[in-house]
């Protein structure tokens, strides 16, 4: 494939100081390369002992020249212009079963190695050589990439890249959705770079070896080794492995779904024509990803079901384990479905997101409350989140947002849930649960991946006049789909609330989950996933003709 190159030279103000930056393409896929002034900078961290990360110690002075760095990751757009792969054939050299994180031209790459990296460097300097001169495009030094992640040379050094506000900056374990995102669609740093906290990971040019406190000017890092740097953070990591002076070790042939790279230049054009402009420079913005039809047209209704009342569990942010995706949109929507659809008073709903251990047993006390007083209550309860297996018994949990997978005391039994709904004085009980119980997680990876693999859990009992409604069977993963935003159990809930305006048996609704479910599912994923209804044995046939209005 014959590549095409333009390139051209801009100066910009970034952030209140004038900045240059050179933009490139390679069959028309344009990148940006943003010069960084040479300065004098504390590498590392040298902070009270449990502030740093004890890699990153102790700080030290390092002096650095001009050089220019990346304003975004490498884009998968970038890297199959350059290299003609796609993300999947990427993905398939590196790991054949793994799972695509965010699919997109204008998402950043991953599943890609350091020795990859390399390969796309040597294509990229050979396409742009005429262009280059004595130029040539590299992976940044750890020196470099923190300095450029700190701002340059300043006076404070913000904890992540950009200001200390972790969510503003970047894309990571507790607003990703457990995916990436377009590049630049969070607050730049004063240098105008966008990403270097959160996104993906970024590897770096140096082999991983200790900080010395002797003062250094343009460090390359150790001679020799067999691990390389990675730095930054990703979308799937936690606040804590996120601040700019943390570093990260990975083996050079290893491509991770969480890896990419942000391009260097050797030194900074200096025989390229330069355009003024003085204006604020114009960024574009990234648009969210639309949102579903079931989230935009939710029926109305006039009648007041004034004798249901609903309790919501959408837990997402897990503190210990991997996050769900979407589960809080999922609890979200189906709350707006119970007010406007369903015509259940909103001050008869308690909609938790992020339920911890005490939040999910208080809200079991207010059900109780709630049945003593009201005669004939019909009770709805919602949950979306992580189920998983005690591995020694087969018995399933549900999982508190400050739960551990590894540990069933820490964990909800849905056993004892069941127990407890089943002792309420309701007229009714009707409980969707959006989570599997085999230890996998809603993208199919294990939820502890000591696990290995995915077990068969006991089902357990509903019991008293309660039927649930469960997004998957035995080993069977509760996927989503990220096209609209909702774990696909859910999705097709509100698809068949919306379609029916909330007039719909419950039998009408399990067949059209079953069907749809089973469906696509195979279709996506090409795996199995069975939602099935389980009425207690007091419910008998009756729970079929009951609605949920």
């Amino acid at each position: 494939m014959k590549k095409v190159f333009f390139i051209w030279m801009i100066a910009v103000w970034a952030v209140g100081m004038q900045a240059k930056e050179w933009v490139f393409s390679v069959n028309g896929v344009p990148f940006t390369m943003v010069e960084v002034p040479g300065g004098v900078f504390r590498m590392g961290c040298s902070g009270p002992e449990g502030e740093c990360d004890p890699s990153a110690m102790p700080a030290h002075e390092v002096q650095l020249s001009d050089f220019c760095i990346g304003q975004t990751e490498v884009t998968q757009g970038l890297w199959q212009a350059v290299m003609g792969t796609p993300l999947a054939k990427q993905r398939d050299t590196n790991n054949k079963k793994g799972k695509l994180y965010g699919e997109g031209a204008n998402y950043p790459m991953y599943y890609i190695s350091w020795n990859d990296c390399q390969s796309f460097i040597d294509k990229l300097n050979e396409v742009l050589a005429p262009q280059l001169g004595n130029l040539r495009f590299c992976l940044p030094t750890e020196a470099q990439w923190e300095y450029a992640a700190q701002g340059g040379e300043t006076s404070s050094k913000p904890r992540f890249s950009g200001n200390n506000i972790i969510s503003s900056v970047a894309w990571y374990k507790s607003n990703s959705g457990g995916k990436t995102h377009p590049v630049a669609g969070k607050a730049a740093n004063a240098l105008g770079i966008y990403d270097m906290t959160g996104n993906v990971r970024e590897w770096c040019h140096d082999y991983g070896g200790d900080y010395s406190t002797e003062p250094q000017t343009d460090p390359v890092g150790a001679p020799a080794g067999l691990l390389r740097i990675v730095r930054g953070g990703a979308y799937n990591n936690s606040e804590l492995f996120c601040p700019i002076v943390n570093r990260g070790y990975d083996r050079p042939k290893k491509g991770s779904d969480n890896t990419g790279m942000r391009l260097a230049l050797s030194d900074v054009p200096k025989d390229m024509p330069a355009v003024e402009r003085t204006e604020l420079k114009p960024v574009t913005p990234i648009v969210e990803a639309t949102k579903s039809a079931v989230d935009l047209n939710i029926p109305e209704t006039k009648v007041e079901n004034t004798n249901t009342f609903v309790l919501i569990f959408a837990n997402e942010d897990y503190q210990n384990v991997a996050p769900v995706a979407y589960a809080k949109n999922d609890g979200a929507i189906f709350k707006q479905y119970c007010v406007r659809t369903l015509g259940i008073p909103e001050n008869h709903i308690q909609h938790i997101e992020n339920a911890t251990y005490n939040n999910m047993r208080m809200q079991m006390e207010w059900l109780k409350d709630v049945c003593s007083v009201v005669e004939d209550a019909r009770l709805i309860i919602y949950y979306s989140g992580h189920g998983f297996p005690d591995e020694s018994t087969r018995s399933a949990y549900l999982l508190p947002i400050d739960g551990d997978g590894r540990y069933v005391s820490s964990a909800y039994s849905l056993e004892e849930f069941y127990r407890n709904l089943g002792a309420l004085n309701a007229q009714s009980v009707t409980v969707f649960l959006d989570a599997c119980f085999s230890g996998s997680v809603r993208n199919g990876d294990m939820l502890y991946q000591a696990h290995g693999v995915a077990l068969k859990p006991k089902p357990g009992v509903p019991q008293g006049k309660t039927v649930v409604f469960s997004a998957a069977q035995a080993d069977e993963t509760a996927g989503f789909m990220a096209s609209e935003q909702h774990g696909m159990f859910t999705y097709f809930l509100l698809k068949k609330l919306q379609e029916t305006q909330g007039e719909v048996t419950l039998q009408e609704l399990a067949d059209y989950i079953v069907k749809n479910v089973q469906r696509e599912s195979l279709i996506m994923s090409r795996k199995k996933q069975t939602p099935c209804v389980i009425p207690s044995g007091t419910m008998g046939e009756t729970w079929k003709t009951i609605t949920l209005r």
